[in-house]
């Protein structure tokens, strides 16, 4: 079966256009929507992608708040949360939604500051699972740009507001 368009022919062009490493594969239908409607004469195409980013839409942001709520009681909720993946990853399997969203709530309420814990939960891979596929040397710098964009990040927007509440806590 052939499926037109042919999405690795664009991948040159995506690499271009993106400048950098996305895994996200919406970038061929947006750009191939955005094509057709640059075709018909349209200029400016809106859509809701970064909204989530822009208002702190993800569980990973009310999961951080309720981490700052928490305050001291946090890494002891992060020890259930621990000891609940690890009787339901062998049920369900490690990579089932369930362990793997208890697993990074677990890594983000037991971790030692405000920047790892938001690392920790909205990282797509454990620090384990990194140190495996790619070796020390580069998860450790990962983990150094990382933390350096966060910080710059969090100065930036401390104290804006509820729209910022993740960095409000």
């Amino acid at each position: 079966m052939d499926v037109e368009p042919d999405v690795t022919q664009l991948l040159p062009r995506m690499v271009y256009h993106l400048d950098e490493p996305d895994a996200d594969p919406a970038v061929f239908p947006t750009y191939l929507i955005s094509k057709l409607a640059r075709e018909d004469g349209t200029t400016v195409l809106l859509s809701g992608t970064g909204g989530d980013e822009m208002f702190f839409g993800y569980r990973s942001h009310r999961a951080f708040k309720l981490a700052g709520q928490l305050g001291a009681l946090a890494p002891a909720l992060g020890t259930v949360c621990r000891t609940a993946t690890a009787l339901f990853a062998p049920i369900l399997g490690s990579q089932h939604r369930m362990s793997r969203r208890l697993g990074k709530l677990a890594r983000g309420l037991s971790a030692p500051d405000r920047t790892s814990r938001h690392l920790a939960m909205v990282d797509w891979s454990s620090p384990e699972e990194r140190r495996t596929l790619l070796g020390e040397l580069a998860v450790g710098e990962s983990e150094r740009a990382k933390r350096a964009g966060f910080g710059h990040y969090e100065q930036l927007f401390k104290g804006r507001g509820d729209l910022n509440f993740h960095c409000t806590c």
